[in-house]
This record gives structure tokens, C-alpha cells and sequence, in this order.
């Protein structure tokens, strides 16, 4: 069965300073402040968010020592989502803080940051486990310009709130569950140049979830003719493997093109099934600039294969060619005109269970800035 159709209203703002000039002895670098309202199925699910962090960094002799604060708060309303009164959960706020002090410095050609993410997310008065990974960073020139290592540990914090999960599931409940998702990623490569022209970068990357957000389809519900056609999501302990490889070319006369790959190898932690994550990506984009003045955009992704839910059981979803085309005409500093191909193969396959992909469509627009 196919869910009905989705009608969202988003209200953003933001608000950003940074600095046009930074000395060494600077204390504050730039600060950000977002906010937005949302407003899902004529109100069945309202959410409002605030996201914001600033940017310090404190000379202490030789060395910096990084001092970034990143916070963010939703307040969610799912009028669908009832007790056992029928009375509708809620409002709940969800929140998310992390402070990440770094000190980071050169001996001579290389370059390190070493410190700790202290992340915090919460519901209301309830607080998550601490998430505490490393802050690590090095890079190193074994060849100058030519080739370039380095490897590291990050750790994050998404709280992008209930929109950001329709945006990745626009066939998502209505009263599904939201959390925010942390994770941590290790990482190592090698980048530099062949010649002025081409560079290049090869890594491997390993992300370590400890709630990936996978979206579900009820077994039960296909099979006795009850399913809405909404989606689920369960939050799981994840680890994905991926190896990943870029070229580029650019050149004088506004020409850009870039190759890239990623494979992906993607197990949850308590042994069971993941599904619909992509087993790759793999693909090319191609860009040029006219004069400053008109930009040009194209880009061809080999899109992997996935596992999904059936009413049968467990089903490969094939994998399929997507292609986009964009083009960008800058009258001046604050209008630009816009065009945009989507889907240019107009690829029907099944990106979701039970939803084969949106066909080829174009979009017209103004943009505008004040």
C-alpha cells in the first residue's frame, strides 16, 4: 500500500558572524545561530529549533588550545502519537550540547589536534549516557604537494530534529520516535597532486553509530493488508567500513571534473538485519564556470544495491544510475536565477520498499538575498 501524499511547511532563519580577520593572539573566531519552524500533515507533527555554536580558539604559548561550543534544542509536538488516554505525548523538547577542547600545533611539517568531544544529548530533564569520544588529527607531507597523510578520530552529534527525518524519509509515520544520533568515525588517507592539474584522494573510514536511524516497514502489517504505507524507524548500534577514492582535473579556461567512489560495508552491533543502507556509491561530476557570471553543473551516481522489507521477506533493491544537471546565472551580488534536472534517466527503480524512484522532473527558481 502507498502512503498518502506529504505536505510540509519549513519557516527557517540564521543568523552568522565571522571574522574577516583573524591575528594569532584572537581569541573569538565567528559564531552561528539557526532556528526554524516546521510544520508536518497541517500540524499533526509541529516542531521548533533553535541550533548555534561559536568558534574560540586561545593562544597559549606556542600551541592553541580550540574551545568550539555547539548546542541545539527541538521542541516536537506529534499530535498522532497518543497515550493511553488517547491524549496526545507531548510536547517534548530534545537537545543535544557538545564542547570539544583541542590543542593543536606544528612541529615542523606536521600538523596535529589532539583533544576530547564531550557530547551531551538529552529529553526534557532526562539525560543520555555521555558521549565521550577523542579529538585526534594529524597530517603529514611525505612529498610536498605531492603526497599528503593523515588519519584521525571525530565524534558528532546530529540533532537535526523530526524534519531532518522526513527529509531523509518523506514516507516516515507520523508518530515515529526521534533521538539524536551520535556517532564517531575514524579515519586515515593519503591527498596531494599528480601534476598542477590532477589531484587526488584515497581513505578508509570506519563509523561507529550508536543510534543510527534505520527506517523499518512492519512484516505483519504487509502481509494482512494493514499496512498505512508509513515507514518506521528503530534506532540501532551500527558500524559501516568505507573506502573511498577521488580524482580530480581542473584547468585554466573554468573547467572542473571529479571521480569518485565509495564502498560501503554496514553491520549492526546486536547482530541483526540493516536495511536500506546503499552498498556504494560511485560516480562523476562535471562543472564550469562561465565568466563568473553563469555555472554549470552535472553529476552521474551509480547508486548501490540495498536490503529491504517485503511482504515475503527480505529483498535486494536493485541498484540504479542517477543523474542531476544544474545550471546557476548570477545577475549580481544578490539575485540569481536557477534551473535543475533531476532524475535525467528517469529511473523508476525501488529506492524505498514500496516506492520506486521519483521520474525525471525539472525545477525553475529565483534566489534572492538581503
Amino acid at each position: 500500500m502507498a502512503a498518502p501524499g506529504r505536505w510540509t511547511q519549513d519557516y527557517q532563519m540564521g543568523l552568522s558572524y565571522i571574522q574577516s580577520r583573524i591575528r594569532r593572539k584572537q581569541v573569538f573566531h565567528g559564531a552561528e545561530l539557526q532556528g526554524h519552524h516546521w510544520i508536518d500533515q497541517g500540524g499533526r507533527q509541529q516542531e521548533s529549533g533553535l541550533a548555534g555554536g561559536i568558534d574560540w580558539r586561545l593562544p597559549v604559548q606556542d600551541v592553541f588550545l580550540e574551545l568550539p561550543i555547539y548546542g541545539s534544542w527541538n521542541h516536537l509536538m506529534q499530535r498522532a502519537n497518543m497515550d493511553s488516554t488517547g491524549l496526545p505525548v507531548g510536547p517534548i523538547d530534545y537537545w543535544s550540547a557538545q564542547f570539544s577542547p583541542a590543542v593543536s600545533d606544528s612541529v615542523g611539517s606536521i600538523y596535529f589536534r589532539v583533544g576530547l568531544n564531550a557530547i551531551f544529548t538529552g529529553q526534557g530533564s532526562a539525560w543520555d549516557k555521555p558521549y565521550l569520544p577523542p579529538v585526534v588529527h594529524f597530517e603529514f607531507p611525505l612529498v610536498k604537494h605531492v603526497l599528503n597523510v593523515y588519519a584521525g578520530l571525530e565524534g558528532s552529534a546530529d540533532n537535526g530534529g523530526m524534519r531532518a527525518r522526513v527529509e531523509a524519509m518523506p514516507f516516515l509515520s507520523e508518530s515515529a520516535r526521534y533521538e539524536a544520533i551520535r556517532q564517531a568515525s575514524l579515519y586515515a588517507g593519503a591527498s596531494g597532486r599528480l601534476t598542477s592539474s590532477i589531484g587526488y584522494r584515497f581513505g578508509f573510514r570506519q563509523r561507529s553509530y550508536a543510534n543510527y536511524a534505520m527506517f523499518t516497514r512492519s512484516f505483519t502489517a504487509m502481509t494482512e493488508g494493514t499496512d498505512s504505507g508509513r515507514f518506521d524507524v528503530e534506532y540501532v548500534g551500527v558500524t559501516m567500513l568505507e573506502p573511498s577514492g577521488e580524482l580530480s582535473f581542473q584547468n585554466g579556461l573554468g573547467w572542473e571534473v571529479r571521480a569518485f567512489a565509495t564502498l560501503r560495508t554496514a553491520t549492526r552491533n546486536d547482530g541483526g538485519t540493516l536495511y536500506h543502507v546503499p552498498s556504494s556509491e560511485i560516480g562523476g561530476q562535471a562543472f564550469f564556470n562561465l565568466k563568473d557570471k553563469i555555472r554549470f553543473e552535472s553529476t552521474i551516481i551509480y547508486r548501490g544495491s540495498r536490503l529491504g522489507q517485503g511482504a515475503t521477506g527480505d529483498e535486494t533493491l536493485p541498484a540504479f544510475l542517477d543523474g542531476r544537471l544544474s545550471a546557476v546565472y548570477t545577475y549580481n551580488k544578490q539575485l540569481n536565477a536557477t534551473f535543475r534536472v533531476d532524475n535525467l534517466f528517469h529511473s523508476r527503480t525501488t529506492w524505498w520498499m514500496g516506492y520506486p524512484v521519483q521520474g525525471i522532473r525539472a525545477n525553475l527558481g529565483l534566489v534572492y538575498k538581503f
